[in-house]
């Protein structure tokens, strides 16, 4: 299109390059703090055992958190195979980590009222699916 209307030629590639290197770099330092902040041994707001359960979004279905070898695990009713480690940055907030990258890695805030946990905000990557969905704890 470039030549076309004239233009001067420009390396669409490079120029690509160096959007993908500055986001990698950006994705790679927010990573390294959050595990940093997980290094640091900060506590959950409630116990582990608080979170383990089962939560139910309307539409996406049931997932289900669980405990496996003193870390929370959290599966799908939909996605066989498919399940995220959720690790504590401190109060609400956990890192869930993908068994699949496709997923991603992002901060999943659960919602505690009266010392009960209720739900929790449950994202993925973007290009996958851009919508947070409320999984609501219903044991």
């Amino acid at each position: 299109m470039d030549a076309f209307m004239g233009l001067p030629y420009r390396n669409y590639s490079n120029v690509y390059l160096g959007f993908q290197k500055q986001q990698d770099a950006a994705t790679a330092k927010w990573l390294k703090e959050k595990k940093d902040t997980i290094a640091m041994n900060p506590q959950p707001s409630l116990p582990l055992q608080s979170f383990v359960g089962t939560y139910k979004h309307d539409i996406y279905g049931i997932m289900n958190i669980t405990m496996q070898n003193g870390k929370l695990m959290a599966t799908f009713e939909h996605h066989k195979g498919r399940y995220a480690e959720l690790e504590v940055l401190g109060g609400n907030r956990f890192l869930a980590t993908f068994n699949d990258p496709m997923y991603g890695i992002k901060v999943w805030p659960f919602t505690i009222e009266n010392g009960k946990i209720k739900s929790v905000t449950v994202t993925v990557a973007d290009f996958v699916e851009f919508t947070p969905y409320e999984f609501y704890k219903i044991k």
